[in-house]
């Protein structure tokens, strides 16, 4: 006989902390930011373009579920746009929490022999 033992899933509330992993490379002509954070229940993300929200229902933005608690969201941005940009932020939250992550975003005149733009990105702030 087979004696059958549930085994409970500990439900422990977590506020979003954004993880490491989260960061910004650049294409010839797109910015992709990723923010991924975990939290239980799971987060929400908003993200912020030089102090503006951006919808959610964004075709700039795309949000994965990576297990119950792991969401990814992506931020990709254009060449027209990052131009003028100078600042990225993700905001998290959920019932228990919030945290947000800011990038800096700078564009340098090349020399006229590259012909092109140098870019800089720090991660500037994680609250």
């Amino acid at each position: 006989y087979v004696i059958l033992i549930p085994q409970f899933l500990a439900f422990i509330p977590v506020p979003p902390p954004i993880l490491l992993s989260s960061n910004c490379t650049k294409s010839a002509n797109q910015l992709n930011c990723s923010c991924e954070m975990e939290g239980k229940p799971t987060p929400v993300t908003h993200w912020f373009l030089n102090g503006q929200p951006v919808s959610p229902s964004s075709q700039m933005v795309t949000n994965e579920l990576l297990n119950g608690s792991h969401l990814r969201s992506i931020i990709t941005v254009n060449e027209p746009q990052y131009r003028d940009l100078s600042t990225l932020l993700c905001f998290s939250s959920n019932s228990l929490g919030s945290a947000s992550k800011q990038f800096f975003v700078s564009f340098l005149e090349s020399s006229r022999e590259n012909q092109g733009l140098t870019f800089s990105l720090f991660n500037w702030l994680n609250l």
